[in-house]
């Protein structure tokens, strides 16, 4: 006969069962129309950009770049269909009604999650020019990711590991350099550079190892961000500060595949390159730096300030 501890834990298996096969699955749908998607629209993007790679005529290596933003637009919106019909997810977006597709913007965000791209790539689609990233040379080897990589011109850049960088601290200079070349790859061409401040997800753990003085956010980096201010200048249009703030900010990309968190905010803010905030370009490196980290720190302060309220005020509605 079966004892009533016994029973619980066989009740506790079943229960824990059932959670994975209903409740977990629910987010192999949305996640194979993704996937089926990529696999589809890679194979145009691949054949136009071996087409650029052998045509040397600058007229047609245009109409091809602008036939690879079809592709990057369409695959987009097919990935919106999947997580809006399948995955329930809602975006709600302010601040982006002025931004233009021919123009050029470093964009600033908050990250948590893989699922941050997808939200990026949905609602600027429209309003600013694909994203575009400064990558490392190793996603070159990955599969699909370093074909994009290629495919759409994103410069790749070797970067020295930490430990090198303590034991020679004078290769950091190599770090900034490279990155200064990768940025002239974005001159003369519309793009929203996309830099995770924070360099890395989110997670409760980080949080504490770096002490962060934010409630809902990790410390931001500003030497990247003063490196690509720097290296491109005038040609950049504004900055924009973009804001990410899921319903549950707990939730990791699978839940939010499964339709666990189904609402995602965005919030930009506009920082013309003329706005007396921005450190001025001119700057020597150690002055350059400095001004964009008090800048960053400041913005960073306020987009804690904004999702701790949102965070709050969506939870005082389920309550």
């Amino acid at each position: 006969m079966e004892q009533p501890e016994d029973h619980g834990r066989a009740t506790t298996a079943r229960g824990r069962f059932r959670w994975l096969r209903l409740s977990n699955l629910k987010g192999a749908p949305p996640f194979a129309a993704i996937t089926l998607n990529l696999c589809f629209w890679i194979v145009p993007m691949f054949a136009l950009a071996l087409l650029k790679l052998i045509t040397p005529f600058a007229g047609a290596r245009r109409w091809l770049d602008r036939g690879m933003t079809g592709v990057y637009h369409g695959a987009v919106w097919a990935d919106n269909l999947a997580l809006k019909h399948l995955a329930g997810v809602r975006f709600e977006t302010q601040g982006l009604e002025a931004l233009r597709t021919d123009r050029l913007y470093l964009a600033i965000a908050n990250h948590q999650s893989w699922f941050d791209i997808f939200t990026l790539q949905s609602v600027l689609r429209g309003h600013a020019p694909m994203l575009k990233f400064i990558v490392k040379r190793e996603l070159r080897w990955m599969p699909l990711v370093g074909l994009i990589c290629w495919a759409y011109g994103y410069p790749m850049m070797r970067r020295h590991a930490r430990a090198t960088l303590r034991k020679h601290p004078e290769k950091r200079q190599d770090d900034i350099a490279a990155l200064r070349r990768a940025c002239e790859a974005f001159r003369n061409t519309p793009a929203t550079i996309l830099n995770f401040a924070e360099g890395t997800r989110f997670s409760r753990e980080k949080h504490a190892r770096q002490k962060s003085p934010h409630r809902r956010l990790l410390k931001p980096k500003a030497g990247g961000v003063s490196t690509i201010l720097q290296g491109l200048g005038p040609a950049l249009t504004e900055v924009l500060d973009l804001t990410i703030v899921f319903e549950h900010p707990e939730l990791n990309f699978w839940d939010l595949l499964c339709g666990r968190g189904q609402k995602i905010k965005v919030f930009a803010r506009r920082f013309p390159m003329t706005s007396p905030t921005l450190p001025g370009a001119a700057e020597t490196n150690d002055r350059h730096y400095q001004a964009t980290s008090a800048w960053i720190d400041q913005v960073w302060r306020e987009k804690d300030a904004l999702i701790q309220r949102e965070t709050t005020r969506g939870l005082a509605k389920e309550s």
